[in-house]
C-alpha cells in the first residue's frame, strides 16, 4: 500500500459519483468514509486518513494521496465491508421460512403449513457463509453476524417479530457488548421509547416493500468476494472502474436498490431503450449503503405534549410545491419526506462532513426547518453552514405498489458573502398562518380553487428561496396570495377559520418590482388609504363653503348619518375583503364579522369583483368618494403613500400593451403589503391628453392641492355631481366641462373653460375611452407631475404661451 505520508496528492473526479441520482451521491460518501476509517480496511490502518472530497462541475472529486491505481487496489484488495445486518427485518437471512407439507388444505388449494422453520432461503445461505468465513477482511461483518445469531437463539427467536416486538429486540442489539451494528441501526430507525421511527432513505427500517437493504448488500458483496478466501476476482476491476470513474467495461451481475436511481429501475419503459433490465451493479451497491451510514439519526422532542420523533440529518416533511416533478397526493403517503443534500466545493475530511451530518439541521430563528420550504428558507436566510454552497433537494415518491422511488426535486444555492437578505416569507409565516391556511387549503373537502392557489403561493414561495428567482418569486406570490385571499372571502367557513393574511412589509413590493407600467400602477393603487390625513369630520364652515355642502361627493345626494365614531383610514385592502377598519394600523388585520360592536359595518367597501380592471377601478372611485360623505371625512379620500409616475398612468390611459390582467392580479396581492416609494427613471417631458389634466386635479385631496399653492388655503375643489356617471357613458366632454366649472368657482380657472370661450364648440377627450379614463383618476399622481397637468390645463395667466402644451385641448 502507497504511504500515504509522503505520497504526492492525487486528484480523482469520480464520475461515477455525481450529486443526482441519489445513489451517486451516496456512493460518494461512502468512497471517502471507507478510506478514512481504520475498521474499513483490513491492515487495521485507514487507507489514507488525509482524503479529503468535494464538488465541482456535477462530479465528486476525491483528493488522496493514493493514486488511481492504488485506490482501485484498496478496494479490490484491502476493503473491509461494515457490519450491515439488519434482524428486525424478516428478509435479513436470519430466519428460515416455515415447511409445508406435501399435503394440501381441502378448502384453500394450498400445502398446509407445518409450523416447522427449517427452510433455508438464498438470505438465510448468504448470512450462513458469510458469519463461517475466517477471512480477515469480513471478520468485523462475520463476527456481527454470530453476534447476532447468538442473541436470537437465546431469546428464542426463530421468525421475524412482529412491529411491536421490534423495538425490544433493537434495544437489545444496542445494548450488545460489540456495538459495530449500531451505525446501520441509527441509520435505520431511530427509537423513541416503545416506538421507533424510520429513516426515509432506507425506508421503513432498512427494506423497502419486499426490498431488504441488508439483504442486497450481502448479495452485491458475495458476488464481489469469496467469502471462503476473501479474495475478490481480477474481473471485478472493470466494474469498480465503472462504479468509480464511469468508464465502460464488463459489469457483472446487478442488484437491486435501484430506487436510488430511477432511471435504472428494472421495468419495462423505466428508461430510454427496449430492455427491461436495470439494477446498481454490485460496487455501486456496496459504495451506496456504506455511504448511508453517515445519515445517522437522533431523538427530538417537540414540546411536552409531542411524543419524542425521530431526527433524520437534512430529513425534512415533504411538501408537493417548488418542482413539477411531485403532486400533491404523494404527501398524503406514509413516508411523506424529502431530504436535502449538502454540497461544498472545498475539500472536506470525512470527519469534518460526519460533524456535518451529526448536527443536519438548518433553522429559521430559534426554530429546526421541519419541511421543504422551511428549509428553503434556512438556506436562503443562511441558517445553515456557511462552508456549504448549494443543497440538492431529493423527494421520495411512493409509485410501485408500497415501493418507493427518489426524485430529485431541484437545487438551492446558499447566498454568496453578502448576499444573504431578509426571510420575506416569515412575514406570511406570523402566528402559524401559512400552516393554517395550508392545512385547510389542502383538505380532502377543501374546493379545487382553494388547493390550487396555495399550491402556486408555496410554489412561488419556493421560487423567492432561490437568490437568482427572488424577485420573481416574489411577485408570483403577490398574485398567488390574491388568488387565496378570494378564496376565503367567498368562503364563509374560511373566514370563521382563518384570519386574513398578516401585514407584509414594504419590501416585498420593492423585491417584486419589475419596473413595468403594469406594477408600478397597481403598487401606487395598493397604497390608497396610507397617506389619508385624519382631521375628523369637517366643520360647518367647511361644509357651507361651497353652496349645500353636498357637491363634494359623487352621486350622493342624502344627507351623511351622525359621525359616533372616530374617522377610519380607507385601506385599499378594503376594496378586496370585507375587513374591520378599527385595526387597520395594526399588523394583523381582522374580518368585519370580527368588528367591534359600534364600529360601522365595512362590508360595502368591498367592490372589487370579477369585472375588468377598468370596471373595478371606477367602482373603487365611486364608492371612495360615496365614503366621504357617509363618513363625514373633510378631504377626498384619494391620498396614497406611493403614487405613480405620470408617464405610467398615460401607459395605462392609452397604451393598447398594457396588460390589465397583469394588473388586477398584482393589485389584489400588494394591497396586503405596506406601500413602498419605488426607485424611477428620469424620462422626458410627458404630454398627457387635455381632458386627464383638466380632470386629475378634482380627484387629488384638497390638502395636496394646497401644499402646491395649486388652491389657496381653506379652499377646496369638491367633484361635481354625476361627473364619474358621465364619463361612464362617454360623455367626455360633457365631464370635462363640468370640471373646469368646478374648478372656476375654488379659484382655479383655465383658458380653456368654454364660459371664456363663449359659444365655441368643444370636444374635450376626443379618442379616449370615458370609463378608462375615470379609471385613470383613480391612479393617485406624483406632486411634480400633478404641477405638469396644472400648467397644461389650469396655467398661471402670466405664463407665456400655455396653449403649446394643450394641442389637444379642443
Amino acid at each position: 500500500m502507497t504511504d500515504t505520508r509522503t505520497a504526492p496528492v492525487h486528484t480523482h473526479r469520480l464520475e461515477g459519483c455525481t450529486p443526482t441520482p441519489l445513489a451517486g451521491y451516496l456512493k460518494a460518501l461512502g468512497v471517502l468514509r471507507l478510506l478514512s476509517t481504520p475498521d474499513n480496511s483490513a491492515t487495521g490502518e485507514a487507507a489514507d486518513p488525509t482524503a479529503r472530497g468535494f464538488w465541482k462541475d456535477e462530479a465528486f472529486h476525491l483528493e488522496t494521496r493514493l493514486d488511481r491505481e492504488s485506490l482501485l487496489r484498496f478496494f479490490l484488495e484491502d476493503y473491509a465491508p461494515s457490519p450491515i445486518v439488519a434482524p428486525w427485518n424478516a428478509g435479513s437471512g436470519f430466519y428460515f421460512q416455515e415447511r409445508k407439507s406435501s399435503e394440501k388444505d381441502p378448502t384453500t388449494g394450498k400445502k398446509i403449513k407445518t409450523g416447522v422453520r427449517d427452510q433455508e432461503t438464498q438470505a438465510t445461505r448468504r448470512i450462513s457463509a458469510l458469519s463461517a468465513t475466517e477471512a480477515p477482511r469480513l471478520e468485523r461483518l462475520a463476527r456481527a453476524m454470530r453476534d447476532v445469531r447468538a442473541l436470537l437463539d437465546a431469546l428464542g427467536a426463530d421468525r421475524a417479530p412482529s412491529e411491536t416486538e421490534k423495538v425490544a429486540l433493537m434495544e437489545r442489539l444496542r445494548a450488545m457488548p460489540d456495538d459495530s451494528i449500531a451505525d446501520w441501526l441509527d441509520a435505520a430507525v431511530a427509537l423513541t421509547g416503545d416506538e421507533f421511527d424510520p429513516a426515509a432513505l432506507l425506508g421503513s427500517g432498512g427494506n423497502d416493500g419486499n426490498l431488504e437493504f441488508s439483504g442486497a448488500f450481502h448479495r452485491a458483496l458475495m458476488s464481489l468476494i469469496d467469502p471462503t478466501t476473501g479474495l475478490a476476482p481480477s474481473t471485478n476491476g472493470a466494474g469498480l472502474s465503472l462504479a468509480l470513474f464511469g468508464q465502460a467495461g464488463m459489469v457483472g451481475e446487478t442488484n437491486g436498490l435501484s430506487q436510488f436511481s430511477p432511471g435504472r429501475i428494472a421495468a419495462p419503459n423505466a428508461t430510454t431503450g427496449f430492455s427491461g433490465d436495470g439494477g446498481e451493479d454490485a460496487w455501486s451497491i456496496i459504495f451506496l449503503v456504506e455511504g448511508s451510514l453517515a445519515f445517522a439519526g437522533t431523538v427530538t422532542r417537540r414540546g411536552e405534549a409531542h411524543r419524542p420523533r425521530g431526527s433524520f440529518p437534512f430529513t425534512v416533511s415533504h411538501r408537493g410545491t417548488g418542482s413539477g416533478a411531485v403532486v400533491l397526493a404523494d404527501e398524503d403517503s406514509n413516508r411523506s419526506r424529502e431530504i436535502w443534500l449538502p454540497l461544498w466545493t472545498r475539500p472536506a475530511l470525512y470527519p469534518e462532513l460526519r460533524a456535518l451530518f451529526a448536527e443536519g439541521r438548518a433553522h429559521i430563528g430559534e426554530r429546526a426547518a421541519r419541511d421543504g420550504l422551511s428549509f428553503a428558507r434556512a438556506v436562503a436566510a443562511l441558517g445553515v453552514n456557511r462552508g456549504l454552497d448549494a443543497f440538492e433537494r431529493v423527494g421520495f415518491e411512493a409509485r410501485y405498489g408500497n415501493m418507493f422511488i427518489t426524485a430529485p426535486l431541484g437545487r438551492f444555492h446558499t447566498p454568496r458573502p453578502g448576499q444573504a437578505s431578509d426571510d420575506f416569507i416569515a412575514d406570511l409565516d406570523r402566528g402559524d398562518w401559512l400552516a393554517r391556511v395550508r392545512s385547510m387549503a389542502r383538505d380532502t373537502t377543501a374546493p379545487a380553487r382553494a388547493t390550487t392557489a396555495f399550491r402556486r403561493l408555496e410554489d412561488a414561495l419556493f421560487l423567492m428561496t432561490s437568490a437568482n428567482r427572488r424577485e420573481d418569486g416574489a411577485r408570483a406570490a403577490l398574485i398567488a396570495l390574491g388568488d387565496v385571499v378570494a378564496w376565503m372571502v367567498s368562503s364563509k367557513e374560511a373566514r370563521d377559520k382563518l384570519s386574513p393574511p398578516p401585514r407584509l412589509r414594504s419590501a416585498w413590493v420593492q423585491e417584486a418590482d419589475d419596473r413595468s407600467a403594469e406594477f408600478r400602477i397597481a403598487a401606487a393603487l395598493a397604497s390608497l388609504g396610507w397617506g389619508d390625513t385624519r382631521t375628523g369630520p369637517p366643520s360647518e364652515a367647511t361644509l357651507g363653503a361651497n353652496g349645500d355642502g353636498a357637491d363634494h361627493v359623487s352621486e350622493v345626494t342624502s344627507d351623511a348619518p351622525a359621525r359616533d365614531h372616530p374617522p377610519r383610514r380607507l385601506p385599499m385592502a378594503a376594496h378586496f375583503a370585507p375587513l374591520d377598519l378599527s385595526v387597520a394600523d395594526q399588523p394583523w388585520w381582522r374580518w368585519n364579522d370580527d368588528r367591534p360592536a359600534g364600529e360601522r359595518s365595512a362590508e360595502p367597501l368591498a367592490v372589487w369583483g370579477a369585472g375588468g380592471l377598468v370596471r373595478n377601478m371606477v367602482a373603487v372611485l365611486d364608492r371612495r368618494l360615496i365614503e366621504q360623505a357617509m363618513r363625514g371625512l373633510e378631504d377626498k379620500p384619494l391620498a396614497a403613500a406611493a403614487p405613480a409616475r405620470l408617464s405610467d398612468v398615460l401607459a395605462f390611459l392609452t397604451d393598447r400593451g398594457f396588460d390589465d390582467t397583469r394588473c388586477a392580479r398584482l393589485l389584489a396581492g400588494l394591497v396586503w403589503a405596506k406601500p413602498a416609494r419605488l426607485k424611477v427613471d428620469q424620462r422626458e417631458r410627458q404630454h398627457p391628453p387635455f381632458a386627464y389634466a383638466a380632470l386629475k386635479p378634482l380627484f387629488t385631496p384638497d390638502a395636496a392641492l394646497r401644499a402646491e399653492t395649486i388652491l389657496p388655503d381653506g379652499a377646496r375643489l369638491p367633484v361635481p355631481p354625476g361627473l364619474i356617471a358621465r364619463l361612464r357613458t362617454g360623455e367626455t366632454d360633457a365631464a370635462v366641462r363640468s370640471a373646469l366649472a368646478r374648478a372656476r368657482a375654488s379659484g382655479l380657472a383655465s383658458p380653456f373653460d368654454p364660459a371664456r370661450l363663449g359659444d365655441t364648440k368643444t370636444c374635450f377627450g376626443a379618442g379616449l375611452e370615458g370609463d378608462r379614463l375615470a379609471a385613470a383618476l383613480l391612479i393617485p399622481l406624483r406632486s411634480r407631475d400633478l404641477r405638469t397637468l396644472i400648467d397644461i390645463a389650469y396655467p398661471d395667466p402670466t405664463a407665456a404661451n400655455p396653449s403649446e402644451e394643450t394641442t389637444d385641448a379642443a
